[in-house]
Formats: structure tokens, C-alpha cells, sequence
């Protein structure tokens, strides 16, 4: 056969070989040099041709051909079988035609197969397939021969087929030349001249045509059919070029690349993509929502989840998670480095991530918002779902470690003594719920901010520290220690709005009380049953009274600062102080619930002094159950502040009335009486719709109750 100027001619004598060497012999067209009659090796690097859709059609544009349709659609049929593209005889498509061309310049028949040069697609519907009307068309015989040649219209098509599937002649020097050569050896095999049996394609035919349509899920519905079909030819490259989901784990054997192309979604589906031999190429701008196992810059494997990647990882190799969920708890063993990539999510998913000698890193970044646990050499041991998990593990001398996030619930420290609870600083973390640390001596708990109305209880324990928290000025908050033995609390700002002490302590003793800062409420500190508090370094402010000793108490300070000249009760005393933070007069206007509450308003000043009475009054805040004269007094004092908001008074008038009415309902047991009588006040418009956060419970606010520790439990 011969080839003038860029046309491939092929002569087409085809018959059966059976194959000797262990590599494939078919060659695919060369993209770069398509003219090439021996195009390229399957074992060379890309690009090579492909196609890309399963769909193309054919079209007879010769009245020759009339006699042999069966024959065209069956040459195609012969290669429909082999491999996902399907060719179908329609009005459209690639043309079959015919011209009388003088038979040594052009053999009996050849082939124009058209491609992108940018892309190397195939696009077989813009080419052609010609057969020489100078030799004569048979459907039973072929002579290539006689004179004029026998050409069989099957087998001409079948071999120029092939090329229009972007196969070129396999090198002569790689088959035997007899009935097991390639179809596509064509006319360089010399015993198809007169025979028929290369009408059917042989195996290297099949894996020639089957290696340039490894596309997934264009052409291959299924990653692990493509991937086998690149195992059994021995090579192949297999490309996942659009959005796809695995339906099972695959392998990547010796010999197979796997290349993901740029913009495409692979979902893994709860499967795994690993490298037995092969390689795995990821592009840029693959959606990377999958856990990657790497040996240096070898990617070993792509999965779902954390766990399976590690049980398959070795020392010295790296696991970057760029989206996940553990499955269980995981351990990361010697040598192996987990990176938790910017932007990306590990959803421990109530499970923990334990270090047994590997190491864990976060980019930044990366959404991983969870509990560190560090034993008492600052080693990190591991990540955990929650602060709770976290501190059941923990043992004296470990630190939970929080990163800057809201953490939603309640957290308790029992008989945990020595472990640190210890957040990112105040105002990066926050603790949106209550802390009790319980018989946990040297328990610590540092530099986080509370949520609004959140509390921090201390039970008993020896010298537990509690120091450098921020508590919002949106809403109360409050420290209890009960029991306890040289409590230390430092670095703690608190600015509230409450009718309650900011901080509590009952049967307890501390000298360790220092350096922080309490404002805005109507009680800065309160000693009760027989508690002992030595203070330095307090700034008190804005408060209606700064210390509250009650009977039998003590309470001393020294280089502090009080809210006003004054503004103590009961056993209080004092060394070195600094000057007040102002004084009853000069008590700022932009105050919240509890500074409102010791504003001295002209229209709450005999209101206001009845309350106070009610406060210093033993026969109330002692008693177990009130009697009608001191029912009647609380009684007195309701009515003033009902009568006050009656009338044409101010928003902060407002907020003090309802504040000490709140007080004096607690008093009575009566809550659900006073919420009744606000939600009528808003239903009515007597007051602003923001008096709502009045209807907010305020635990532990009723002086009668605190007072009592054998009632004290209902504080918490």
C-alpha cells in the first residue's frame, strides 16, 4: 500500500496472528505527527487521540455502496463490540464515499480521520472513509492480485475504521505475518491479499481501540470497569474527566495512570482510589473533597474517610485531609504526618484523633474547630469532640486546650485535680454555658470569655484557680465557690446587669482574690456563712454595693479601688486603697439593668431605701418561710415601684423598677406572677418591648434564698 502527499492509504489485507511478545503491539495515531503510518508506542507518554462521547454516526454518500450495506454496518459492528463507542448508519455523519483513482498511486481504499488540533479529540463525523471504484467490490471474496483487484467491502471498511478510531499500523517487524497479525496490519501483511479473515478484529485490534477511549464518565460509566480494561491491556491512561461517583473501592495497577482531570467532582462515596503500582495525578482545580495518601510526591491513594487511609499508611508517608468524617477513633502511629489543609473540614463526628507517635498539623485556616489534649510536657496526645471527652481523659498535670470558637454546653471539672482548662484568650474563645469544678485541688480555668448569663461554680477543692476570663456586658454573670480553700481567681472583668453579687463565696477561705474588675451590678462580692476573703489589686465600679460581708464573715482589701466612698456592708476592712471609681452623685447614665438599680432617681429615692431595707433585713433573708409582716413589707415595696411605673418615667426608670420588682417577686415565690404582670405590661404598651429580658429566669437572684445554704444547691 502507499500514501500520497498527507493521506493515509491502506491497503487493507487483514487476517488472524496469534501474539508472541509480551507488550502490546498495536500503535496508536501519533497526535502530533498523524501522518505517521507507525504512529506511536501505547507505552510512550501523552497525547494521544480520544473521543469524547459514545455516540457517532456513519452515512453512505456512494450508490455503490447500496449492495453492501450489510457489510459497512457489520465492519462497524466489529468495533461497536469492542469498546464503549458506538457507530450507527444515519443521514448524518462520517462519509463514506467512492473514487476511481488510478490503483498503484492509491490502493483500493483509504481513510481522512479528523481531530481538534488543540484538544486531540477525535470528531470521526467531519471524516471520510473512500474505496477505489477502479478495483472490483465484493462481498464473498478478496484478490488483491487479480487484475483489476477483488477488494471485499467488509474488510476494507473494518481496517479504515480503525484508523478513523485513531489507530495506526502496528510496526511490521511485531507480529508474524500469517492469520494472527492485527487487522490493522492492513496491506503490510502480505497473506490478507487474498483471504478473508481479517473481516473480525484481533485482541490487539480491541486493545488498541479500547486504550483510547479510557474516559470516565464520558465513554467508561464506571471508574473500575476502565480501570480493569487498563489492567487487562497491560497500559493504559485513564481520565476521569467529569463529575463522578465511585460505586466501589479500585486499584491502580503497575503499568495504569490515572489522571483526574481540572473542574471535576469526584465523589468517593464512602470508597477508596488506591495505587498498586500505578499512578494516581490529581490537576488543578480538582474538587478536593477526599483524604490523599502520598509517599513523598507519589499520591499512594484517595478515601473517604481518615481511618482507611491511615490503616494503610507506612512510615515516612503523609496524609493531607481536605474533607472528612472519622468513622471511629483513629490513631496516628510513628512516621505519619497528618496535614489538615486550609479550607478544609475533619468532622470528628463524636469520635477522637489520638496521636500514638504521629504527628497532626493545622493549616490555617482548616476547619477544626476541637479540644486539644497535652500531657504535662506539652506534648499534644490527640483532638476530641468535645471539652467533655477531652477532661474525662485527662489526668494532674494535662491541659485541654481550646481553639478560638463558641462552645456550646455545660462543662465539668470533678475530682480532676491538676488538669487546665485553658482557652485561646479572652475574647477568641467563648464558653456558652455553665462551668463547675468539684473537689479538683489546682484545677485551672484560663482565658476565655463566658457566654451571656453563664456562670463559673467552684465546689469545694484546694486552691482551684480561676483567672483571665471576660464576661460580656450584655447580660449577668456570676462566680460561686462554695467550700472552698484558698480559691484563687484572678484576671476577671466582669460587667453585668444584675440585681445579684457578681461573685459568691459561702464556707469558703481564699487570700488569693486579685487583679480583676467587677461592674455594674448592685452586689460586687458577697462573703456569706462564715467565708473569709482577703482581696488586693480589685477595681470595683458602677455598683450599688461593692462588698457584702454578712454575719459572721470578714472581708478585707487592700490596693483596690471601690465604686464609691462607702460602698460596703458588714464586716469589711481595709489597708492601702486607691480613690474611688466616682461616687453616688457621679454615677455614669449610660448604665445597664444592675447600675440603673443605684441610680438615684428623685422619684425612686423612698422606693429605692424600702428596698435596701428588705435586703439588710434578717427576718427575710433568713427565714424559711416569711411571715405576714414581712410578706406585707415586700408587699409595700412592689406597690411603690408599680405606682413609679405608672407614670411618664424613662427608659433606665423603667429597668430599675422591674429590676427590683423581680427581686421582691423572688422574695414572695411568686415568678410566675411577676412574668404574667410584665408580658401584660408589653401586650399593653406601658413599657418597651425590650423589657422582655425581664421574662429571662434569673437563677439564684432572691437574697432570701441565697442567704440559706441549706437551699444553696438551687442556685446552680
Amino acid at each position: 500500500m502507499k500514501r500520497k502527499n498527507i493521506f493515509i492509504v491502506c491497503i487493507i489485507l487483514l487476517a488472524v496472528t496469534s501474539l508472541t511478545q509480551a507488550q502490546r503491539i498495536f500503535r496508536p495515531m501519533d497526535p502530533i505527527d498523524p501522518w505517521t503510518r507507525y504512529g506511536k508506542s501505547p507505552y510512550s507518554s501523552p497525547p494521544f487521540f480520544f473521543f469524547g462521547t459514545t455516540s457517532y454516526s456513519y452515512k453512505i454518500a456512494n450508490s455503490q455502496y447500496n449492495a453492501y450495506l450489510s457489510d459497512v454496518d457489520a465492519a462497524f459492528a466489529s468495533w461497536n463490540s469492542a469498546a464503549p463507542v458506538q457507530f450507527s448508519r444515519t443521514s448524518t455523519g462520517l462519509v463514506l464515499s467512492a473514487l476511481a483513482n488510478n490503483y498503484d498511486t492509491w490502493g483500493p481504499a483509504w481513510s481522512y480521520p479528523s481531530w481538534s488540533a488543540s484538544t486531540y479529540e477525535l470528531t470521526p463525523e467531519s471524516g471520510s472513509i473512500v474505496l477505489n471504484t477502479n478495483a472490483t467490490w465484493s462481498n464473498s471474496a478478496q484478490n488483491l492480485n487479480a487484475s483489476p483487484p477483488l477488494l471485499d467491502v467488509q474488510t476494507m471498511v473494518v481496517h479504515e475504521a480503525g484508523h478513523i478510531h485513531g489507530l495506526a499500523h502496528p510496526l511490521t517487524n511485531s507480529y508474524t505475518h500469517d492469520a494472527t497479525a492485527p487487522t490493522m496490519a492492513g496491506g503490510d501483511n502480505a497473506y490478507f491479499n487474498n483471504t478473508l479473515d481479517v473481516r473480525s478484529l484481533e485482541t490487539e485490534d480491541i486493545y488498541g481501540t479500547q486504550f483510547l477511549q479510557l474516559r470516565v464518565p464520558t465513554l467508561y460509566s464506571n471508574l473500575l470497569t476502565a480501570l480493569n480494561t487498563a489492567a487487562q491491556i497491560g497500559t493504559g491512561y485513564v481520565y476521569i474527566v467529569s463529575n463522578h461517583t465511585l460505586s466501589s473501592n479500585v486499584n491502580v495497577v503497575s503499568g495504569v495512570a490515572l489522571t483526574i482531570k481540572s473542574s471535576t467532582t469526584v465523589n468517593l462515596n464512602g470508597f477508596s482510589i488506591k495505587s498498586t503500582g500505578g499512578t494516581i495525578t490529581i490537576e488543578s482545580g480538582v474538587t478536593q473533597n477526599y483524604v490523599e495518601l502520598k509517599d513523598g510526591s507519589t499520591i499512594k491513594g484517595l478515601y473517604s474517610s481518615l481511618n482507611t487511609a491511615v490503616s494503610d499508611a507506612v512510615a515516612g508517608q503523609t496524609i493531607n485531609v481536605y474533607s472528612s468524617s472519622l468513622i471511629a477513633n483513629v490513631s496516628i502511629p510513628s512516621g505519619i504526618t497528618v496535614n489538615i489543609k486550609s479550607s478544609s473540614t475533619l468532622n470528628l463526628n463524636g469520635y477522637k484523633l489520638l496521636l500514638a507517635g504521629g504527628s497532626v498539623v493545622v493549616e490555617s485556616g482548616a476547619n477544626f474547630p476541637y479540644a486539644k489534649l497535652k500531657n504535662n510536657y506539652s506534648t499534644l496526645l490527640g483532638y476530641y469532640p468535645t471539652i467533655e471527652s477531652a477532661i474525662n481523659d485527662a489526668i494532674s498535670g494535662y491541659t485541654v486546650e481550646l481553639p478560638s470558637i463558641t462552645y456550646n454546653g455545660n462543662i465539668s471539672l470533678t475530682n480532676k485535680g491538676g488538669v487546665k482548662l485553658k482557652g485561646a484568650g479572652v475574647g477568641s474563645t467563648t464558653i456558652n454555658g455553665n462551668i463547675t469544678i468539684t473537689n479538683s485541688t489546682y484545677a485551672q480555668v484560663s482565658d476565655f470569655t463566658m457566654g451571656n448569663y453563664k456562670s463559673i461554680t467552684v465546689n469545694g477543692g484546694d486552691r482551684p484557680y480561676v483567672y483571665n476570663i471576660g464576661f460580656n456586658n450584655t447580660g449577668y454573670n456570676y462566680i460561686f465557690v462554695y467550700d472552698g480553700y484558698n480559691t484563687d481567681l484572678s484576671g476577671i472583668n466582669n460587667v453585668g446587669a444584675s440585681t445579684s453579687p457578681a461573685w459568691r463565696f459561702y464556707n469558703s477561705y481564699t487570700g488569693n482574690i486579685r487583679e480583676s474588675s467587677i461592674e455594674g451590678y448592685d452586689f460586687g462580692i458577697q462573703a456569706a456563712s462564715y467565708s473569709e476573703i482577703t482581696m488586693s489589686g480589685m477595681s470595683f465600679c458602677s455598683n450599688m454595693i461593692d462588698l457584702w460581708a454578712s454575719s459572721g464573715c470578714w472581708i478585707y482589701a487592700t490596693h483596690s479601688s471601690l465604686s464609691y466612698t462607702g460602698a460596703y456592708t458588714g464586716n469589711c476592712t481595709f489597708g492601702l486603697m486607691f480613690d474611688p471609681c466616682g461616687s453616688k452623685a457621679e454615677r455614669r447614665d449610660d448604665s445597664q439593668l444592675a447600675k440603673n438599680a443605684v441610680e438615684q432617681f428623685d422619684s425612686f429615692n423612698e422606693a429605692n431605701s424600702a428596698f435596701r431595707a428588705l435586703l439588710m433585713d434578717e427576718n427575710i433573708s433568713k427565714a424559711s418561710k416569711l411571715t405576714e409582716n414581712s410578706k406585707n413589707k415586700i408587699n409595700g415595696v412592689v406597690e411603690q415601684y408599680k405606682s413609679i411605673l405608672g407614670t411618664n418615667i424613662s427608659k433606665n426608670e423603667i429597668k430599675e423598677a422591674l429590676s427590683k420588682l423581680s427581686v421582691c417577686n423572688r422574695m414572695l415565690d411568686e415568678e410566675n406572677g411577676f412574668v404574667d404582670y410584665v408580658t401584660d405590661l408589653i401586650s399593653n404598651k406601658k413599657v418597651p418591648s425590650e423589657m422582655k429580658r425581664f421574662l429571662i429566669p434569673n437563677l439564684g437572684a432572691c437574697p432570701r434564698i441565697e442567704l440559706r445554704m441549706e437551699r444553696k444547691n438551687n442556685l446552680l
